[in-house]
């Protein structure tokens, strides 16, 4: 099915579809492990990143070489 995805094979319908339904599992097991672990913080669990954590600027470097060909 990737390779189909891959090739722009899969009508928009289907696409969208399977999209939900990977996000509704992803949600699910979320729920589930709040359920288990409900003293662990919501940002915890979904991965968040601080943003005053992190760089002003990710990987300048390859953006440069695609802008001064």
């Amino acid at each position: 099915m990737l390779a189909s995805l891959e090739r722009n094979l899969l009508p928009d319908a289907v696409i969208r579809r399977l999209c939900r339904k990977i996000l509704a599992d992803r949600l699910h097991s979320v729920i589930i492990e709040l359920r288990a672990r409900p003293y662990v913080s919501l940002a915890v669990n979904l991965n968040f990143v601080d943003m005053r954590e992190m760089p002003i600027a990710i990987n300048t470097d390859s953006c440069t070489a695609k802008l001064f060909l």
